[in-house]
């Protein structure tokens, strides 16, 4: 728990200090497309492991990595239909507002991202056809050439097996491309998965730091949601 926080940027918490690097302010242009926010997110590193880093793709507009692909989607059409994961749901209402087109999804299941697909001024609606054409493999090269400009020698970079940007890539570059398969809540079988160097959520700190304890190189793993931040944050014994 943080008790104090002083001007010269010092954080303490209840068995450590941590130093903060002062924020530089730096004035940034007005965008002239919601679309130019999508991507260039923040790399981190993992407190007190080198060579471990977190891609923090809930800094997109619609705090998804699905963004990305509306980066190089084409519409057939008047108007944008998308079937499918919720997530991409709200990126397509998101791209609706950038080219002030109608916008209606049919989601594959609940999710709060349909909220913001909503608040986007999409509508649900079911079975019409899709006129939104995405590849999630452009939207993966992108993704690793943004990280290679960040981390010159980044060896790997792993993401999650049901992502947005799943696609039959599995090196890119020469960097190797890791699908992750999510565990369950099953402890034994999150254990089993790391023993064979499955990274399993890169929400979990005890997960991320068994699954690339023997990868060689930077190793950048690709965090969808706000539970990265809490695996980047040192505890307070500082482990």
């Amino acid at each position: 728990m943080v008790i104090a926080n002083d001007t010269r940027g010092l954080i303490r918490t209840g068995a450590a200090e941590i130093t903060m690097t002062p924020a530089i302010i730096r004035p940034r242009p007005i965008s002239g497309s919601v679309l130019s926010l999508v991507g260039d997110t923040p790399t981190i590193p993992y407190p007190g492991r080198p060579g471990r880093y977190l891609k923090l793709e809930s800094f997109n507009p619609t705090w998804t990595i699905a963004d990305r692909l509306m980066l190089n989607a084409t519409v057939d059409g008047s108007a944008i239909h998308f079937a499918g994961e919720p997530e991409v749901c709200a990126s397509a209402a998101l791209l609706g507002c950038a080219l002030q087109l109608p916008v209606t999804f049919e989601a594959t299941r609940p999710s709060p991202s349909l909220l913001i697909a909503r608040a986007l001024g999409g509508h649900e609606v079911q079975s019409a056809e899709s006129t939104l054409r995405i590849s999630p493999a452009a939207a993966m090269k992108m993704l690793v050439e943004e990280i290679r400009a960040e981390i010159a020698a980044v060896s790997a970079v792993i993401i999650a097996a049901d992502s947005p940007l799943r696609c039959a890539i599995d090196e890119i570059d020469g960097i190797s491309i890791v699908w992750a398969q999510r565990a369950d809540d099953d402890g034994g079988e999150q254990h089993r998965l790391a023993r064979a160097g499955v990274f399993i959520d890169p929400g979990s700190a005890a997960c991320f730091a068994a699954c690339t304890a023997t990868m060689p190189g930077p190793v950048v793993a690709v965090a969808a949601g706000g539970g990265a931040l809490a695996c980047a944050s040192p505890s307070p014994g500082g482990r």
